[in-house]
């Protein structure tokens, strides 16, 4: 059975975590309680900024293979049409229909899919606030800053034979497009790609900026990032992690 978890942290002089968990097999939403049974480390409520990450286990984006399947032409802006010049993500070139992807590649086709709601009723009508702005949750530096959609011109241009996958409606709502960026300048998007060293890694999801928020809590988790056994992810996580700065 694959779980994922969910976990608060508060980085001060002590450092107070709480783990929930939540099924992966099945898509679907799913309501995590936070309260003082389950976070007793928040009995007194959350004050200040927070950050939220979400965690997987067993995940081998540093397998050389996987990493390196991805080309950084497409992420660039560049639109490419010869799939001879895209050897580096095979198989994972084109769709059924043979359109090229774009972007291409196992590590961007496999984007992290899962969306966090926070609510401070049960009922879920308050929404607490969020941000996962492209701003908020990358870094200020590195070869993300370099990434940019290709012109509407050449997306015309070229959607015959070209799938911008990135920028069909189903995708931009599971990476909360609205929010986070368009294509490959999402938020989301950048801080998947950036590939974690190890199998067990973290990657920021949102940021809070809590003004008094009183338990119990509620996270609504729209699970569509299906973890199996046969995948290799033989014990996924997710940490919902809240500290006292982000630290980039």
């Amino acid at each position: 059975m694959n779980k994922l978890g969910f976990a608060l942290l508060r980085v001060h002089l002590n450092i107070e975590a709480c783990t929930l968990t939540y099924e992966t097999t099945q898509a679907g939403i799913q309501v995590l309680k936070i309260d003082e049974e389950s976070c007793p480390s928040f009995a007194n409520g959350l004050h200040g900024k927070y950050s939220i990450f979400y965690k997987l286990s067993n995940f081998y984006q540093n397998n050389k293979k996987y990493k390196q399947s991805i080309d950084y032409r497409q992420l660039e802006g560049e639109v490419i049409t010869d799939e001879n010049s895209l050897v580096s993500c095979v198989p994972f070139i084109k769709d059924e229909d043979g359109k090229i992807y774009h972007p291409c590649g196992a590590i961007a086709l496999q984007v992290f899919t899962d969306t966090f709601k926070l609510y401070s009723d049960e009922e879920m009508k308050r929404e607490i606030t969020l941000n996962d702005s492209r701003e908020a949750i990358t870094p200020r530096y590195g070869t993300h800053t370099l990434f940019k959609n290709p012109s509407a011109e050449d997306k015309e241009k070229y959607k015959d034979k070209v799938n911008f996958w990135l920028e069909e409606a189903d995708i931009k709502t599971k990476l909360s497009a609205d929010t986070a960026g368009i294509g490959v300048e999402n938020g989301h998007f950048i801080n998947w790609i950036d590939v974690a060293a190890l199998p067990n890694f973290k990657k920021l999801y949102a940021v809070l900026d809590a003004n008094k928020l009183q338990l119990p809590l509620y996270l609504a988790v729209n699970v569509s990032y299906i973890v199996l056994p046969s995948e290799g992810l033989t014990n996924p996580s997710t940490l919902f992690t809240l500290q006292s700065s982000v630290p980039f």
